[in-house]
């Protein structure tokens, strides 16, 4: 019986990228390893319409969110997070770890936040 994922991740692979997946390993200094990168990085410029340098990270999308908020903030910056499940609440769990100053607004799991409380939150939080 074939297994089904019905998550945000991690999501069902396509067995010939399985297959592939078996070949032998190159290493990561090896001269066609750093080709292949490099063709990888020109390919998500074209997919992302961009002219910048694109990165890829060997991480899950916690190390993503840990980059992302690692690099934009320091310790006592305020940062208003919108927590309507497990990844808001992990984008607050980040903030206060590298900030230590998050605005945590909750709200109801499935529902959206609207604009106006939005606006409200930049207001109270300048």
């Amino acid at each position: 019986m074939k297994k089904r994922l019905f998550t945000p991740g991690p999501t069902p692979v396509p067995e010939n990228v399985m297959l592939r997946m078996a070949a032998p390993i190159i290493h990561h200094r090896n001269p066609e390893f750093m080709e292949i990168l490099e063709r990888v990085h020109e390919d998500l410029k074209y997919l992302f319409r961009t002219t910048q340098p694109v990165v890829v990270m060997t991480c899950s999308g916690t190390g993503g969110m840990e980059a992302a908020i690692s690099s934009l903030f320091r310790q006592g910056d305020k940062v208003i997070t919108i927590n309507g499940g497990k990844f808001g609440e992990r984008w607050g769990e980040l903030v206060r770890i590298y900030t230590g100053n998050c605005v945590e607004e909750k709200i109801e799991w499935g529902t959206a936040i609207s604009p106006e409380r939005i606006a409200e939150l930049l207001d109270e939080h300048p």
